[in-house]
């Protein structure tokens, strides 16, 4: 793992346990993250299957949130604006069981820039739609699952009293 990514994955773990523990206790690893992409693996174990030994649906729908979430979470960092994130809605595709460790993989960072540079520009909030696919690359190439979530941005400047 390079530095960037290690620091990266600290970010996602010091986040996750600090402010939203679900996210922790699914142990996510990110596998790659630039301004283009994200790419986030759950662990197929006791935490994270279901009795059918494959990846609960709350499991994947955590993977899909963050690896989307995390993309904007770290283009609204690098932006160093208050800018809040947030998703606006869900929609899952579960196409066939996830038996083993689930990658996650959202390719929407340059749309996510163009949402951080609109709510800048205009002060209102920008909603606009992720697309995250699922799949266990040790079993095969194709999907377990597609998602789309809709991120929702607003820039908050804050006011100096």
């Amino acid at each position: 793992m390079n530095t960037s990514l290690e620091q990266a994955q600290q970010s996602l773990n010091q986040f996750a346990n600090q402010q939203v523990p679900m996210i922790g206790f699914c142990t996510p690893t990110l596998i790659d993250i630039s301004a283009a992409h994200c790419e986030v693996m759950l662990p197929l174990n006791e935490r994270t299957q279901n009795h059918l030994a494959c990846l609960y649906f709350g499991a994947l729908s955590v993977g899909a949130d963050i690896t989307g979430g995390f993309l904007a979470m770290m283009a609204i960092q690098q932006s160093q604006q208050p800018i809040e994130l947030l998703f606006k809605d869900f929609t899952a595709d579960f196409k066939r069981r996830a038996n083993g460790d689930t990658h996650f993989i959202c390719h929407d960072g340059e749309q996510i820039q163009s949402m951080i540079q609109n709510t800048l520009e205009t002060g209102n909030r920008v909603n606009h739609p992720l697309s995250i696919t699922a799949h266990v690359p040790t079993l095969s190439d194709k999907p377990v699952a597609q998602f789309t979530l809709t991120l929702s941005l607003k820039y908050r400047p804050t006011t100096d009293s």
